[in-house]
Protein backbone atom coordinates (compact mmCIF):
# COMPACT_ATOMS: atom_id res chain seq x y z
CA UNK A 1 0.00 0.00 0.00
CA UNK A 2 1.58 3.21 -1.01
CA UNK A 3 0.59 6.96 -0.06
CA UNK A 4 -1.86 7.11 -3.03
CA UNK A 5 -3.42 4.08 -1.43
CA UNK A 6 -4.03 5.84 1.60
CA UNK A 7 -5.51 8.78 -0.24
CA UNK A 8 -8.15 6.70 -1.84
CA UNK A 9 -9.35 4.91 1.44
CA UNK A 10 -9.37 8.46 3.11
CA UNK A 11 -11.71 9.44 0.15
CA UNK A 12 -13.86 6.35 -0.08
CA UNK A 13 -14.01 7.13 4.28
CA UNK A 14 -15.79 10.31 3.52
CA UNK A 15 -18.85 8.41 1.63
CA UNK A 16 -19.24 5.65 3.99
CA UNK A 17 -21.50 6.41 7.36
CA UNK A 18 -18.56 4.67 9.07
CA UNK A 19 -16.63 7.18 11.50
CA UNK A 20 -13.22 4.90 11.91
CA UNK A 21 -11.66 2.46 10.06
CA UNK A 22 -8.22 -0.12 10.61
CA UNK A 23 -6.39 -1.47 7.87
CA UNK A 24 -3.77 -3.45 8.09
CA UNK A 25 -0.91 -5.43 5.68
CA UNK A 26 2.17 -6.99 6.03
CA UNK A 27 4.22 -3.58 5.92
CA UNK A 28 1.31 -1.16 7.60
CA UNK A 29 -0.92 -0.82 10.03
CA UNK A 30 -3.21 2.41 9.70
CA UNK A 31 -6.00 3.69 11.68
CA UNK A 32 -8.43 6.59 10.04
CA UNK A 33 -10.96 8.23 12.20
CA UNK A 34 -13.37 10.71 10.84
CA UNK A 35 -14.94 13.78 13.23
CA UNK A 36 -18.29 15.24 12.63
CA UNK A 37 -16.68 18.73 11.51
CA UNK A 38 -13.77 20.03 9.70
CA UNK A 39 -13.32 23.27 12.26
CA UNK A 40 -10.60 22.61 15.22
CA UNK A 41 -12.22 21.20 17.70
CA UNK A 42 -12.43 22.95 21.21
CA UNK A 43 -12.63 21.56 25.05
CA UNK A 44 -16.16 21.26 25.66
CA UNK A 45 -18.09 22.76 28.47
CA UNK A 46 -20.24 21.50 30.83
CA UNK A 47 -21.62 24.14 33.06
CA UNK A 48 -23.10 23.39 36.78
CA UNK A 49 -24.22 26.49 38.22
CA UNK A 50 -21.01 28.21 38.51
CA UNK A 51 -18.58 25.77 38.13
CA UNK A 52 -17.48 24.48 34.86
CA UNK A 53 -16.06 21.35 33.99
CA UNK A 54 -13.43 21.34 31.03
CA UNK A 55 -13.14 17.71 28.91
CA UNK A 56 -10.81 16.69 26.95
CA UNK A 57 -11.40 17.85 23.07
CA UNK A 58 -9.25 14.33 22.10
CA UNK A 59 -7.42 11.01 23.07
CA UNK A 60 -4.19 11.42 24.24
CA UNK A 61 -1.60 12.19 26.74
CA UNK A 62 -2.52 14.97 29.19
CA UNK A 63 0.43 17.59 30.00
CA UNK A 64 -0.80 20.12 33.29
CA UNK A 65 0.75 23.36 33.36
CA UNK A 66 3.50 23.64 36.37
CA UNK A 67 0.80 26.07 37.70
CA UNK A 68 -1.42 24.67 37.62
CA UNK A 69 -2.78 23.79 41.02
CA UNK A 70 -6.13 23.35 43.14
CA UNK A 71 -6.68 26.97 44.44
CA UNK A 72 -4.95 28.83 41.56
CA UNK A 73 -6.85 31.75 39.95
CA UNK A 74 -6.81 31.41 36.30
CA UNK A 75 -7.43 34.07 33.30
CA UNK A 76 -9.97 33.20 30.48
CA UNK A 77 -7.75 31.98 27.46
CA UNK A 78 -4.24 31.29 29.46
CA UNK A 79 -3.15 27.59 28.83
CA UNK A 80 -3.81 25.07 31.64
CA UNK A 81 -2.52 21.85 29.80
CA UNK A 82 -1.44 20.41 26.44
CA UNK A 83 -3.02 17.36 25.13
CA UNK A 84 0.15 15.02 23.51
CA UNK A 85 -1.68 13.17 20.47
CA UNK A 86 0.33 11.40 17.47
CA UNK A 87 3.43 13.40 18.88
CA UNK A 88 1.68 16.68 18.49
CA UNK A 89 0.75 18.98 21.15
CA UNK A 90 -2.61 20.92 21.54
CA UNK A 91 -3.04 23.61 23.92
CA UNK A 92 -6.36 23.33 25.99
CA UNK A 93 -7.15 27.26 27.50
CA UNK A 94 -9.26 28.34 30.53
CA UNK A 95 -12.61 28.44 28.82
CA UNK A 96 -13.70 31.42 32.20
CA UNK A 97 -11.78 33.10 34.68
CA UNK A 98 -11.94 31.68 37.78
CA UNK A 99 -10.31 29.56 40.25
CA UNK A 100 -9.37 25.44 39.78
CA UNK A 101 -11.40 23.83 42.50
CA UNK A 102 -10.74 20.36 41.34
CA UNK A 103 -7.86 18.08 38.82
CA UNK A 104 -9.56 15.35 37.72
CA UNK A 105 -6.32 13.76 35.99
CA UNK A 106 -2.73 13.22 37.15
CA UNK A 107 -0.46 14.98 34.77
CA UNK A 108 1.16 12.32 32.00
CA UNK A 109 -1.92 10.41 31.90
CA UNK A 110 -3.78 8.76 28.87
CA UNK A 111 -7.16 10.64 28.92
CA UNK A 112 -10.42 9.64 26.80
CA UNK A 113 -12.57 12.11 24.37
CA UNK A 114 -14.79 14.07 26.54
CA UNK A 115 -13.43 12.65 29.63
CA UNK A 116 -13.28 15.87 32.43
CA UNK A 117 -10.01 17.10 33.14
CA UNK A 118 -10.56 20.09 35.67
CA UNK A 119 -13.06 22.14 37.37
CA UNK A 120 -13.15 26.05 37.08
CA UNK A 121 -15.13 28.34 39.42
CA UNK A 122 -16.09 30.64 37.54
CA UNK A 123 -15.91 34.60 39.49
Amino acid sequence: MDIEDVFKVIDRLKEYPYDDIDIETKELKLHLKKHSTNERRQPKLKETEVNTTVNSPMVGIIHLNDEIRVGTQVEEGIPIAQIESMKLFNDIKAPIKGKIIEILVSNDEGVEFEQPILTISGD
